[in-house]
């Protein structure tokens, strides 16, 4: 298996999960009984789902070969913040551990901080002018943040109103400085990201034959690139 079939099925699982964990919930609500076991099956689908869209931007940045770093750190706190949840979600409800609900808190928070990140360093173009690069800056900053105040939070408990309103503003403009990214990027005149057509000549000292031409074009497509016409002179 080569790296591109990898990672089509990287996302045909996203999309898979996704599916099944919908699927599942409205199966149990419309048609099993609502107990205690139920409850835990839609907290588990609901949860799937929920790291299905935390890994997506780590997926999004494999499929581009950038910052592999960055994502498969989003794929480990990902993974790991579900890990941890699945743990509370089947375990005895009657002796629940507040070091692993802390710890939760702790993972889950940086999960999503370097997703949001992966998120838009996956955006990232080399025509972004200064404002944009500035205002990716400050988001991952933000993000780091917003995680870093989460960790003093559920570490120490943190028992202060003007504390909670501050990260509440923090997490705010956190969300403000991802989301006007694309906005900025468009003021400043970057085209849309696009694939231009490319041609590849070739200079045979006879003409092909159908079959040839039909062979060369699916091995071109079995390569990744899309063939949108063929162009035979001569």
């Amino acid at each position: 298996m080569d790296v591109a079939q990898a990672k089509r099925l990287f996302f045909l699982a996203l999309i898979a999960s996704l599916s099944a964990t919908a699927l599942l919930a409205i199966f149990f609500l419309l048609v099993a009984g609502f107990d205690e076991t139920t409850e835990r099956v839609i907290l588990t689908t609901a949860l799937i789902s929920l790291l299905s869209l935390f890994v997506l931007p780590g997926g999004v940045l494999l499929d581009q070969d950038r910052y592999l770093a960055l994502a498969w750190t989003v794929i480990v706190l990902s993974t790991l913040a579900f890990g941890l949840a699945m743990i509370l979600v089947w375990g005895s409800r009657e002796d629940d551990d507040e070091a692993l609900w802390k710890t939760l808190a702790i993972v889950a928070a940086f999960a999503a901080a370097s997703s949001q990140t992966a998120m838009t360093t996956s955006r990232r173009r080399r025509e972004d002018g200064p404002a944009v690069r500035f205002l990716y800056l400050a988001s991952v900053a933000f993000a780091v943040v917003v995680a870093a105040m989460i960790t003093a939070a559920a570490w120490a408990e943190i028992d202060d109103e003007s504390y909670y309103r501050a990260l509440g503003a923090f997490a705010i403009a956190d969300l403000f400085l991802a989301v006007v990214q694309p906005v900025a990027r468009r003021l400043e005149g970057v085209p849309a990201p696009g694939r231009a057509p490319h041609q590849v000549v070739f200079t045979l000292d006879r003409p092909p034959s159908e079959e040839a031409v039909f062979a060369a074009s699916r091995a071109l497509e079995g390569a990744g690139a899309r063939v949108e016409r063929v162009d035979r002179r001569g």
